[in-house]
């Protein structure tokens, strides 16, 4: 998630609300000189990394959230949070596509989305195998809580993406 914000705060629009609410708590100065520094430099940054690479690195870091949170023991229960995630991400796409939401469609998007979320079912799925699992911020009949918790954080990271329209 600090790779995404890293990103979103030095190389998209200074009207994202990560880098006003970045701005106002802690001033812009610093961060101003590193988006300058970055910008004049002569390293050719991919529009990929810059526009494709938050995507997927956002459905990894919440994949493994919800793995982390919601670890029920079973990689069945894993793939289908995965699938629901995937498929959450890939529908915001198609409301782009027919001009429902704003943003702009992008395959690449749905690319590097199923590539984040191929790396996590990889990552988790090492980790269901090969270490003694135990439950996190969990207990039995708090499930729910748990996946409001999860996606509260999904909505609140989709947001800080969002550009704020100045009046």
């Amino acid at each position: 998630m600090l790779a995404c914000c890293a990103i979103y705060l030095i190389f998209r629009s200074p009207d994202t609300v990560i880098y006003q609410l970045y701005k106002h708590l802690l001033g812009a100065e610093y961060l101003n000189n590193t988006r300058t520094a970055f910008h004049n430099s002569s390293l050719i940054i991919p529009s990929w990394f810059k526009y494709n690479l938050p995507g997927g690195l956002w459905v990894f870091a919440y994949a493994n959230l919800c793995f982390l949170f919601l670890n029920t023991g079973t990689k069945n229960y894993y793939k289908k949070i995965l699938l629901l995630l995937f498929t959450i991400v890939t529908s915001l796409e198609i409301l782009q596509l027919l001009n429902i939401t704003d943003g702009r469609f992008d395959v690449f998007d749905i690319t590097f989305y199923a590539f984040g979320a191929l790396a996590s079912f990889i990552i988790c799925s090492v980790k269901h195998n090969g270490l003694q699992r135990r439950r996190i911020l969990i207990n039995d009949g708090r499930k729910l809580y748990t996946l409001s918790f999860t996606i509260s954080v999904f909505c609140a990271s989709i947001y800080l993406a969002d550009i704020l329209i100045s009046n």
